[in-house]
């Protein structure tokens, strides 16, 4: 990840491989001195805004424990070392502008100085939808704007983890919807050797889209290319 020219003093990706960026700066893996610290920002990540339970969170970062109390100091110390990689200035019992606690719920603070590639795509693709029909050009520029974010699939290095399948499973979906729809808008455009190559990069992600293929024949054939 570049260094930011934007304000955004937090920016988190994760379609592809799982990238931190604090003010500025990438954070390296070796940042991290517990897992189950970023794996705890990583859900709430994924879940920006939403307001997780405790006992949410634990189960989710120790599925096999048997004990909910004895797991509460070990979910209070991952908090902490999360804190001190994201705000590594924050001052001890200090508020934290992004990992915030209240009633005994966790979340990712929405807004302000944070960003995560996720909300954008997912946004960028609802604006693109809205725009479709009315101003096809700005709908294109924003799905291929959606386009340029999903690097990969959700998490692509953390395969095993249950919590990331539904996710993982609904970003590919959306990232073959956006596809498909700016193909149609290039082919509409006349320009289809344009929509051909973006479904054809979306096909070396996953080869065995159907839809993807039939769609490659349909904007061939409707150009005349029978060949």
């Amino acid at each position: 990840m570049e260094a930011s020219l934007t304000p955004y003093r937090l920016r988190i990706c994760m379609l592809g491989s799982f990238e931190l960026e604090v003010n500025g700066k990438e954070v390296p893996a070796t940042a991290w001195k517990s897992k189950k610290a970023l794996t705890l920002l990583r859900y709430l990540a994924s879940r920006r805004g939403e307001k997780v339970p405790k006992d949410k969170l634990i189960e989710v970062l120790w599925p096999e424990a048997e004990f909910y109390v004895s797991m509460e100091q070990n979910l209070h110390t991952c908090v902490y070392f999360a804190r001190r990689v994201i705000e590594p200035d924050l001052k001890p019992y200090g508020p934290s502008e992004f990992l915030v606690y209240s009633n005994g719920l966790y979340w990712l603070e929405q807004g302000g100085t944070c960003w995560v590639d996720i909300e954008e795509f997912e946004e960028r693709y609802t604006l693109g939808k809205r725009l479709q029909q009315l101003e096809p050009a700005q709908a294109m520029d924003a799905y291929a704007g959606a386009l340029g974010l999903y690097k990969g699939d959700f998490l692509v290095e953390e395969p095993y983890l249950e919590w990331t399948a539904d996710a993982r499973e609904y970003y590919r979906e959306m990232y073959v919807d956006v596809t498909l729809r700016l193909a149609t808008l290039l082919a509409t455009t006349g320009d289809v050797s344009e929509a051909v190559r973006v479904c054809r990069n979306a096909l070396r992600r996953d080869p065995y889209r159907e839809d993807l293929h039939y769609a490659i024949m349909g904007h061939l054939l409707d150009a005349g290319r029978h060949n």
